[in-house]
């Protein structure tokens, strides 16, 4: 007798991968200037996607304007990390005088 005489010996069929699917930008991330252009790209995240965070040009994700708008508020929202501030206004400096003698 056979072990396991009821299983299915025809090999299942696995589609192909669709790589022209279109993904569906989330958010923008961050953006940079490239070196030497007038051109910027940005790190976006697809949603319902387990890609990584990919940089592109704007012009190549679908509805720039209105995500380039919505980045640009969102990133008005969020406080700068690498803004740092010194007041002197109050500071109290104290000199005193050493008699010699």
């Amino acid at each position: 007798m056979e072990l396991l005489a009821l299983r299915n010996k025809t090999p299942l069929e696995v589609p192909p991968l669709d790589h022209s699917e279109e993904k569906e930008v989330l958010k923008g991330v961050k953006e940079r200037r490239l070196r030497g252009k007038d051109e910027r790209e940005y790190l976006v995240r697809y949603k319902n996607s387990q890609h990584k965070d990919e940089w592109i040009v704007a012009e190549k994700i679908p509805d720039y304007q209105k995500f380039l708008r919505r980045f640009r508020h969102d990133r008005t929202l969020i406080p700068q990390e690498n803004i740092c501030v010194v007041c002197f206004t109050y500071l109290k400096v104290s000199v005193e005088r050493l008699d010699s003698g």
